[in-house]
């Protein structure tokens, strides 16, 4: 890994033979200079974004923004990938770093912004809000400043496009979905769902990866003999949740141009039955 530039003491943009970086490492840009190479001791994280002109294209921004906030993104980013056991997109410390700046400027001007998907967030995405909870835990420690749940669910929405790979467009357009397919189940059934039970969250974890297809038009794998079995004996054991799906798949089809396969509906009947008796419990 070769220096490029130094953008602080920690910190360098560097290249290898994989591409473009952001290099970490404590002293790490401490007397060094542009083509040194660095030794493998010296590096203790790399980030890399999706794309060269990316990466690039931050360390424009890094020059704009107080390191204070790409630090503070960083140290949230580890938490999260610990708590959520999970990698990250490394775009994920642009998107991060730019809200969490703006964030704090525009509390400290008393210009609060309320998030109008906290009630979806918190409940289709609570693993997600408890990182953002705990991201403006940290802001506060840091910088003295309250951001608020709202500003924890904006967080949690940055983490899971990050989580997911996919930008905030798709990612509001697939929570939107869920909300209307629970509308539909709740409207179905005349029954109002425990958000807070292990059988909801179990549901709507299915939903997201539905939504997530629907959003994007992607196709469930071709079907053979052997699931088409299995497909007969759900519509004839659960007949009433096999309906629902049914009705489920009518208005994403007509409402998003997506119809969904023989095992979509199946499946989710199968979710829809096992949320039905969780909730009765």
């Amino acid at each position: 890994m070769k220096i490029i530039k130094i953008l602080n003491n920690n910190v360098i943009y560097g290249r290898d033979r994989d591409g473009y970086a952001i290099v970490m490492g404590k002293g790490i840009g401490f007397n060094g200079k542009a083509g040194q190479k660095l030794q493998s001791e010296q590096i203790e994280k790399i980030i890399r974004m999706d794309s060269d002109e990316t990466t690039s294209s931050f360390v424009k921004d890094l020059e704009r923004i107080p390191h204070e906030f790409f630090e503070l993104s960083n140290s949230i980013v580890d938490y999260a990938t610990t708590a959520l056991d999970t990698k990250l997109n490394g775009n994920v410390y642009i998107t991060l770093t730019d809200h969490i700046s703006f964030a704090i400027e525009r509390q400290q001007k008393g210009l609060l912004i309320t998030n109008p998907m906290l009630y979806e967030i918190k409940h289709y995405y609570p693993a997600e809000f408890q990182v953002g909870l705990h991201a403006t835990e940290m802001v506060q420690r840091r910088f003295g400043v309250d951001l608020g749940e709202n500003e924890a669910a904006f967080i949690a929405m940055h983490i899971v496009c990050a989580r997911y790979n996919s930008d905030m467009t798709e990612m509001m357009d697939t929570t939107h979905l869920v909300t209307e397919i629970i509308d539909l189940v709740e409207q179905h059934f005349g029954i109002r769902l425990k958000a807070t039970s292990h059988a909801y969250q179990r549901f709507v974890t299915h939903l997201r990866f539905l939504a997530g297809r629907v959003v994007a038009d992607g196709q469930w794998e071709s079907e053979d003999a052997m699931e088409e079995d299995f497909v007969q004996a759900v519509k004839k054991s659960f007949p009433k949740e096999y309906q629902c799906s049914q009705l489920v798949g009518d208005y994403i089809e007509q409402t998003y141009g997506h119809k969904m396969s023989n095992m979509e509906l199946t499946y989710l009947t199968v979710h829809l039955r096992n949320m039905r008796k969780g909730q009765q419990q």
